[in-house]
């Protein structure tokens, strides 16, 4: 009998791991306005981070007098009893990394990126990977 239960509970937690992720993959697709903690962090006139459904990022930066695009590709993880994360790589090395989802609802999304990727360009990632990131729906 606690050959079944056990069983059982292994499938269920993977099934709801799995259901879990998917659901954060829906949720992320669109576009994302990042909201600036101050305007020392980013001189940028406005952020546009945009996640298509085919796990490629796209990110707007707009000054006052030019634009810049970005673009590379993400992944949506979840890992097991640590939470829902989104790996971004080839957007640029200030944004690339591992970032924990704090929050993701329809329209407020909050990444903490935990971890800094390493790209061909810039093999050698040095400094803190701290970075806190506050969006809103476009």
């Amino acid at each position: 009998m606690n050959k079944y239960l056990l069983a059982s509970l292994v499938i269920l937690t993977i099934f709801l791991s799995s259901s879990c992720r998917k659901s954060k993959e829906k949720k992320i697709v669109g576009d994302w306005t990042f909201v600036p903690m101050n305007s020392i962090s980013d001189p940028a006139n406005e952020q546009v981070w945009t996640f298509d459904a085919s796990n490629k990022i796209k990110i707007e930066v707009k000054y006052t007098d030019t634009t810049y695009y970005y673009s590379g590709t993400y992944e949506v993880l979840s890992k097991f009893m640590k939470g829902n994360y989104v790996d971004i790589r080839g957007v640029y090395i200030y944004w690339n990394g591992l970032y924990k989802i704090k929050e993701l609802k329809s329209d407020v999304m909050v990444l903490n990126r935990v971890e800094k990727n390493a790209d061909s360009e810039n093999p050698d990632v040095e400094g803190g990977a701290f970075l806190w990131k506050e969006f809103v729906k476009k």
